[in-house]
Order: structure tokens, then C-alpha cells, then sequence
């Protein structure tokens, strides 16, 4: 680590207020993001930033996916056949990480992420929690590995 920076596995050991906190990718996994924030911002001097990155991470549902007859197909392949759900379910997790959307057949289920955010959701949250926004920056198309990895990041400055 560099002089006078350090990396800390809480907040709650931190005695003094901190000029940069840097959260990437927690937000989408929390249960109260309005909590989550306030107690990070809590922990900044006025003047001091925070940088924020999420996934742009969100399922491409379609209006059939709603539909009863969805819900019966969707029933049928998961009770007649392990392997037939399987193959949906895969089909369907290749087709959303490639950033296509779910096939019409596919499988719609919740990921780990409980909380989706695009750049005017999370500017938004944020300045009104008492910060202003100095910079976002979307990168949709980033891949790793061929895998679409997607991120929004936001640098805001507490007021």
C-alpha cells in the first residue's frame, strides 16, 4: 500500500472520516441500498469522493414471460424432464450473458443481484443522499472472455 493509504475489511474500524471510499460491484448484492449508502457517506469529509460501480446487469424479459402460457411451459419441462430444464436454463444463461434476450422458451429466474441500476437511477440515488455528481462513465460492451461485462461507474463528491 502507499503511504498514508490503507484498505480496511470494515468501515465500523475506521475512526477518522475518509477522502475516497471506493465500492465496486456491492451495491447490486444489498438488501437496503439507501441504508448502504447513507452509512458510506457517513464516512466522508464534505469535499471528499466516492466511486461507485455496478454491472449494467438486467435480465431482457419480454412481455410473454409474463404470459400463463409461459408459466404452463415452463411447468411442464420443469416436472417431465431434469435434462430438458437443464438445457433451457443453460440456453437461456448463455443467451442473456451474451447480451441477447431470453429465448422466448427460455428460463427466467433471479441472478444474486437484487437491486438493478442504470447511470439516472444511481446519479439520482446518490444526489439525494447529499452528493453531486462529477462523473459516470457506461461501458456496455466490455467483455472478459467473451462473457458481456457490462459496468456504470459514478465518481460524486460529498456536499
Amino acid at each position: 500500500m502507499r503511504k498514508n493509504v490503507s484498505r480496511e475489511p470494515s468501515l465500523g474500524v475506521v475512526k477518522d472520516k475518509i477522502d475516497l471510499i471506493v465500492a465496486a460491484h456491492i451495491a447490486e448484492h444489498v438488501n437496503d441500498p439507501i441504508d448502504f449508502f447513507t452509512n458510506l457517506i457517513s464516512h466522508l469529509n464534505s469535499g471528499s469522493y466516492l466511486y461507485v460501480e455496478v454491472p449494467m446487469d438486467r435480465p431482457s424479459i419480454k412481455s410473454h414471460h409474463g404470459s400463463e402460457k409461459y408459466a404452463e411451459m415452463l411447468s411442464r419441462i420443469s416436472t417431465s424432464s431434469k435434462r430438458k430444464f437443464i438445457a433451457h436454463d443453460f440456453a437461456s444463461g448463455i443467451a442473456r450473458q451474451f447480451g441477447f434476450s431470453i429465448p422466448k422458451r427460455g428460463v427466467v429466474k433471479q441472478s444474486e443481484h437484487l437491486n438493478y441500476y442504470n447511470l439516472k437511477s444511481i446519479s439520482m440515488l446518490l444526489e439525494k443522499l447529499g452528493t453531486t455528481v462529477l462523473k459516470t462513465e457506461a461501458t456496455p460492451n466490455a467483455k472478459v472472455g467473451g462473457l458481456r461485462l457490462g459496468r456504470l461507474g459514478v465518481l460524486v463528491v460529498k456536499n
